[in-house]
């Protein structure tokens, strides 16, 4: 079962390096051990916010500006190929402060921002209330970042998904990948495919983009990188009563309305292994920020809870690009929080590497070198 490039790990990473590397008429085999999108993908909110998270100017906002950037071109060329609409939203962010401590923080941390001279706003807490009528009496001020966006990021994956079976990828799904084939007759070691359950599917190039678990599949004779699963609990509402144009996020909570009337609510950050389980004690305190943050959110039906497992480094940064001491074998994994944001410049910057050798600065900054 040969391909060109083999990828190990069906979320939102693979998939779209997937797609973009069909796009440039490479054959690729791609292995998922469960379904498609169904782990960190399907757990986001779809918020592509840079600005309202990242608290100084570094290359990583950078990087995840490049990100936000290349949506809205990106999201149109999906609904080309496919005619389904990720919904993205351009209605902006709003970071929300309870106190004059919160408030005090917040104009320490966005500073670098009205320097930049990026879109920022400080607001009131009437201005904030004008633009959504249903916050807190509690809220003092805070700001407004008008071009953030947002998505579906399940329809997302349902698109990206669509557009790589159109353009021939090829899905193995249900195997679990458990080793990376290694060729040992040269000076060096070469990857040349993977062992999936009971079968060897070789290829050129592998691509571990396996998340939280990349770092169990084995290399042998060489390391494998510490992946950290991180759960992320959530919940969505559905309201009448309540409804909001734009992300809140609070510092400890985000909200995130959809334009079916649903809003979700996260998130928790737990290091207890693969325990994927909900718990009452996340619930009850995500309900308890949404309720404060937006009151009439008490009279809400809860629809839906989950939880995801987003896979860290140990410096919250990604691992892309070749590994250090194995020839053909590329890492795409450790996104964290910013998986969806980073998917397609991160897949066009792989399949750069792939096809046309070419490795861009990001890739030397997050190598993963620096971690084996």
């Amino acid at each position: 079962m040969p391909a060109d490039v083999v990828i190990i790990g069906g979320g939102l990473i693979g998939c779209t390096i997937a797609l973009e590397l069909a796009r440039k008429g490479v054959a690729v085999t791609l292995v998922e051990r469960v379904r498609l999108c169904t782990e960190a993908t399907w757990a986001s909110a779809g918020m592509l916010a840079p600005q309202i998270e990242i608290d100084s100017r570094n290359d990583f906002f950078d990087f995840c500006y490049r990100g936000l950037e290349l949506y809205p071109q990106y999201i149109e060329e999906l609904r080309e190929l496919t005619g389904l609409d990720s919904s993205l939203r351009v209605e902006g962010a709003l970071q929300v402060a309870f106190d004059e401590v919160e408030l005090k923080k917040l104009a320490k941390c966005y500073r670098w921002q009205f320097e930049a001279g990026l879109p920022i706003e400080e607001l009131s807490a009437e201005q904030l209330r004008e633009h959504e009528p249903g916050l807190s009496d509690e809220v003092l001020g805070g700001y407004l970042f008008p071009q953030e966006l947002q998505l579906d990021n399940r329809r997302l994956a349902e698109a990206v998904v669509a557009a790589a079976q159109k353009l021939g990828v090829n899905f193995v799904i249900g195997a679990d990948v458990t080793e990376i084939l290694i060729d040992r007759n040269r000076g060096r070691l070469k990857a040349i495919g993977v062992r999936a359950g009971n079968d060897m599917i070789t290829a050129g190039v592998v691509i571990n983009a396996a998340g939280c678990w990349s770092g169990g599949i084995r290399v042998e004779g060489a390391k494998t990188p510490k992946l950290i699963p991180v759960r992320g609990q959530m919940v969505a509402l559905r309201t009448t009563v309540g409804r909001l144009r734009r992300i809140i996020h609070t510092g400890h909570t985000y909200l995130v309305p959809r334009l079916d009337g649903r809003i979700i609510v996260g998130t928790t950050f737990e290091y207890v292994g693969y325990d994927k389980r909900v718990t009452a004690e996340a619930l009850q305190m995500l309900l308890a920020r949404a309720i404060k943050t937006v009151p009439a959110l008490a009279k809400s039906e809860v629809v839906e809870f989950w939880s995801g497992l987003r896979p860290a480094t140990e410096d919250k940064r990604p691992l892309l690009g070749y590994h250090p001491e194995v020839d053909a074998l590329i890492y795409a994994t450790g996104h964290y929080r910013d998986g969806v944001l980073l998917a397609p410049i991160t897949a066009k910057l792989i399949a750069a590497l792939v096809v046309d050798g070419t490795e861009d600065a990001v890739l030397r900054l997050y190598s993963p070198a620096r971690v084996l």
